[in-house]
């Protein structure tokens, strides 16, 4: 289902003080947040990194439209959905889903597939109706990058390109980490 690499999550129904995530985006409105999990470094860093959240239209939702490969989209894990997916899954569903930030790498008919940048598998579909919203910013360190702008398109392009590869290069860096 996922790598050994935590999640960037977002806490089911809360964060950042209280607010309530998913309400504000089914209410048509942006969030942001500070995300928590090392699963999309080095895109997204925990502590230095904000996002900004836009919600998804209900048609978006619905068919899985509005986003596109390379896109950051918040959504809510369904571990027995993902359980009953995996072939031979005998582990139960831990208590409490929770808001997941991942890059979209395929967008199909029955929903999305994605990954984070720090992970080596694939999850999906991720069915439309778990779709939350889509990151329209990242703020880091005082300036604000839109998530559509060429800089991180580009980097989002570059990750989904290395995915096959990601196995070797964490290979090659557990191994210089381990010459330090």
């Amino acid at each position: 289902m996922t790598s050994p690499h935590t999640d960037t999550v977002l806490p089911a129904g809360v964060t950042d003080g209280g607010v309530d995530v998913e309400g504000l985006l089914a209410r048509g409105m942006s969030v942001s947040v500070a995300p928590r999990g090392w699963s999309m470094y080095p895109t997204i860093v925990p502590g230095r990194d904000r996002v900004t959240i836009a919600p998804l239209p209900d048609a978006a939702r619905a068919r899985s439209r509005g986003v596109r490969r390379g896109d950051v989209v918040l959504f809510r894990r369904d571990y027995a959905r993902a359980l009953a997916l995996t072939p031979g899954a005998v582990a139960t569903a831990p208590a409490g889903d929770v808001l997941v930030l991942h890059r979209v790498c395929r967008v199909a008919p029955d929903g999305v597939y994605v990954v984070g940048d720090n992970q080596l598998a694939v999850e999906g579909p991720v069915a439309p109706s778990q779709l939350r919203g889509v990151v329209t910013e990242i703020q880091r360190n005082g300036r604000r990058l839109p998530a559509d702008g060429a800089r991180l398109r580009a980097w989002g392009a570059l990750w989904l390109w290395l995915l096959p590869v990601r196995p070797a290069l964490h290979r090659v860096a557990r191994c210089l980490r381990r010459l330090r």
